[in-house]
């Protein structure tokens, strides 16, 4: 890459730095930070629950509904070839990959409520609706210039960013593609995974790291058992779940070129405004409008194809 691209590419990113990053972060440290305030107050919370039962269930729900997606939908010719195939890697590639792993979400969000009863124990909650959509739309603004500048780097400067969701739309190049590729990308991909990494490993990890119940209770866990004492204080406690999460979200995206990177730093930002409100919906909102953006260049994509 010559000096002038270099140059371009410096000149371009400080321009978006000033204009869309900035801003933002410059209010927020003259409104909280130098006032020593937290980003985000606390929100009440209910005394999480979640055992490794509950992990397990859906962890295993949730792998299996990918991989009858990519059985039923996905050419398995592809596994035939020399490729390294990785079954972590398998993402919706289609409306019916979608719907499958929407399936899957759904059933295991079921099977949860029917163990618990009582779904605030796993960061879901609807009251407050007005605040927490506020939340993540302020959140979005903060934090997605800032990721998509970083993915923007990495894909330069260390490995260019594929997508088999994209890269399947962008083999058909059809409206039912495109259709099928934004219900995936937009709707099942953020309200799935939220759910299975904010909702059930977040709040499960955070039992771990409070280290306020007793060890039984982590393997099982009834509906009635409270913790025994105030949970640990420390940089662990608060932030250990959300570092530990953020690492295996990001390890999910491995394959997609270096998008595991910046994806590691926007599940920091997920787990945080979860863990602060006690509610995965603002981290579906940030998740669902960054997706949306990639899903936006697809159609340009198509509408310029058509128009030629």
């Amino acid at each position: 890459m010559d000096s002038y691209v270099i140059n371009t590419l410096v000149v371009f990113g400080l321009i978006c730095i000033c204009i869309f990053i900035a801003p933002p972060w410059i209010y927020l440290y003259v409104t909280r930070i130098r006032r020593q305030r937290p980003l985000l107050t606390q929100w009440e919370t209910q005394p999480t629950r979640t055992d490794l039962l509950d992990v397990i269930l859906v962890i295993v729900i949730y792998l299996t509904s990918q991989a009858f997606a990519l059985v039923v939908v996905a050419d398995l010719d592809a596994l035939g070839t020399g490729d390294i195939f990785n079954p972590i890697l398998i993402t919706p590639l289609n409306s019916a990959a979608g719907l499958s792993v929407m399936a899957g979400g759904l059933v295991a969000f079921t099977l949860i409520y029917l163990r618990r009863r009582d779904l605030r124990i796993l960061n879901f909650r609807f009251d407050k609706l007005r605040q927490q959509i506020l939340v993540g739309l302020v959140t979005t603004a903060c934090v997605l210039p800032s990721i998509l500048l970083l993915n923007g780097v990495v894909s330069v400067f260390v490995t260019e960013y594929s997508h088999p969701v994209i890269e399947a739309f962008l083999s058909e190049m059809s409206l039912s593609s495109l259709l099928s590729t934004m219900f995936s990308v937009v709707i099942a991909a953020p309200l799935v995974e939220e759910f299975v990494f904010r909702g059930i490993l977040l709040s499960f990890l955070q039992r771990i790291f409070d280290r306020n119940c007793e060890l039984s209770t982590i393997l099982f866990c009834d509906n009635t058992t409270s913790p025994i004492c105030r949970a640990s204080a420390g940089l662990a406690n608060r932030y250990g779940a959300i570092v530990v999460t953020s690492v295996l979200f990001a390890g999910l995206h491995v394959g997609q070129g270096a998008a595991y990177i910046p994806l590691f730093f926007l599940a920091l930002a997920l787990g945080y405004v979860t863990q602060k409100t006690a509610s995965i919906w603002p981290a579906v909102i940030i998740h669902g409008c960054l997706n949306s953006l990639s899903t936006i260049v697809l159609a340009w994509t198509y509408l310029q194809s058509t128009i030629i």
